[in-house]
């Protein structure tokens, strides 16, 4: 083996300790700046998320939008329902009075 003096040895060690400082400095520094892109990219994201009051305020509007359309619904059907109702009511009278009609006509040609 060589013999080197130890200060040179010594020299050599820190010499190639700061080296891998340096190398693992850069490293870290490379990791941290992907983190604060992650960390930018998810506050960005997060800016565009609804909140949960707001959520909350929506979702009861659209529960009773959907409430209100469905009694509305229900109203029109019933409508629906009278005017069958009042057709076969109207139906019915008309067909009486020319019953009616024809009986008199009956009655009064004998």
């Amino acid at each position: 083996m060589e013999d080197v003096p130890l200060k040179e040895h010594i020299e050599s060690r820190i010499s190639s300790l700061e080296k891998a400082t340096e190398l693992a400095r850069q490293q870290l520094e490379k990791r941290l700046e992907g983190m604060n892109e992650v960390r930018a990219q998810l506050k960005e994201q997060t800016s565009n998320f609804i909140s949960r009051a707001e959520y909350d305020s929506k979702h009861e509007r659209l529960l009773t939008e959907i409430r209100d359309l469905r009694e509305s619904r229900a109203e029109l059907q019933g409508k629906a329902s009278q005017k069958s109702l009042n057709l076969t009511l109207g139906v019915a009278i008309i067909s009486l009075v020319i019953a009616l009609i024809g009986l008199v006509v009956i009655i009064i040609m004998k």
